[in-house]
């Protein structure tokens, strides 16, 4: 009987495990031997470390890590998907999508690498952005490429235009220039932790 009904179920997708890998920069540089370690295994060596997060900077079976006398700096590139807070502020930030001309609502829009996951981009907030479902699929189908600037982003289309989108538009050019100073200073306290 149960059979029955579960036949016409969807299966769940297979899930990998997570390792979590802790490795200091200074070791990850090769500018020392400090040993690492991975949650729930402990501690492993320099080298070991070292190979793992080289592995794993193409799969995401693995996340790590990076510290800085005993500070995260970074955790590690395997994090595809913005955190909640990350997301948030992204949205605040941004107020509508960011391609040129477009007024969609940042609340109604995806959130996109400005550079591209695959090509090493990070998942931080100043390589995020706001972009509505008919933009971000240009983006990814059309041809055209996103850049970062110091206020903004660029948009190049695929015959080479450009065209300059601000972080919050609607902000005068002294406001844009506090509230990237406001990102930036984050960012930096966060490496200096």
């Amino acid at each position: 009987m149960y059979a029955d009904l579960l036949a016409g179920a969807a299966s769940p997708a297979p899930r990998k495990g997570v390792v979590h890998l802790h490795i200091e920069l200074a070791t990850w540089l090769c500018l020392a031997e400090h040993a690492g370690s991975i949650d729930g295994l402990g501690p492993v060596t320099a080298d070991i470390a070292r190979q793992i997060a080289d592995a794993q900077r193409d799969t995401a079976v693995f996340r790590f890590s990076l510290t800085h006398n005993g500070v995260l700096l970074h955790e590690g590139r395997l994090r595809y998907r913005p955190t909640a807070d990350q997301a948030a502020f992204v949205k605040a930030r941004d107020k509508t999508c960011l391609a040129p001309g477009c007024r969609r609502p940042a609340l109604r829009c995806d959130i996109d690498h400005i550079r591209a996951w695959q090509d090493d981009g990070v998942t931080q907030e100043w390589n995020l952005c706001s972009l509505c479902k008919r933009h971000h699929a240009a983006k990814h189908q059309g041809g055209y490429r996103l850049t970062r600037t110091d206020h903004g982003v660029q948009w190049t289309t695929p015959r080479g235009k450009t065209y300059q989108v601000n972080f919050g538009r609607d902000l005068n050019a002294d406001q844009r220039h506090l509230l990237q100073s406001i990102v930036d200073q984050a960012a930096q306290v966060r490496l200096r932790q």
